[in-house]
C-alpha cells in the first residue's frame, strides 16, 4: 500500500494498515500484526517491476522464488546480504538470474533454481 489507511479484517480481528506495511498472520488462529514492508518488492503483483533500492539479494531471491514459483539458493551465503538497486521491467527469470549473476559474479556462477 503507497497511501491511505486499509483496515484488514480476520474473523472478529481488525488492523490497521498505513502506507508502506503489510498484514502477517502465521497460523490459523494468530493475531494480525502490521509490519513494516523493508522493500518496494511487494509492488510486484500490481506493477510486474522487481524494484531493488539497496535491496539485500536474499529479499530479491525470496520474492522471485515466490512469483515464478521456483526454488532459487544462493551458494554461498556471504552474497545474501549484498545490496542490490535495480528494477527489473519485464525480463524473464532466466534474464534476471544473470544479470544478477553478472553483477555478484563471486561465490558462485550462477544462483540454482529447482
Amino acid at each position: 500500500m503507497e497511501s491511505g489507511l486499509v483496515q484488514v479484517t480476520k474473523g472478529r480481528q481488525v488492523a490497521e494498515v498505513r502506507p508502506h506495511e503489510k498484514v502477517v498472520f502465521r497460523e490459523k488462529d494468530s493475531p494480525l500484526v502490521p509490519q513494516d514492508n523493508p522493500d518496494e518488492l511487494y509492488n510486484y503483483y500490481r506493477t510486474h517491476e522487481f524494484v531493488c533500492n539497496h535491496t539485500p539479494l536474499i529479499r530479491l531471491v525470496d520474492k522471485l522464488n515466490e512469483a515464478y514459483n521456483v526454488q532459487i539458493v544462493l551458494a554461498n551465503p556471504r552474497l545474501e546480504q549484498l545490496p542490490l538497486t535495480t528494477t527489473f521491467r519485464g525480463p524473464s527469470l532466466d534474464e534476471i538470474l544473470h544479470i544478477v549473476a553478472t553483477t555478484f559474479p563471486y561465490g558462485s556462477k550462477r544462483p540454482a533454481t529447482g
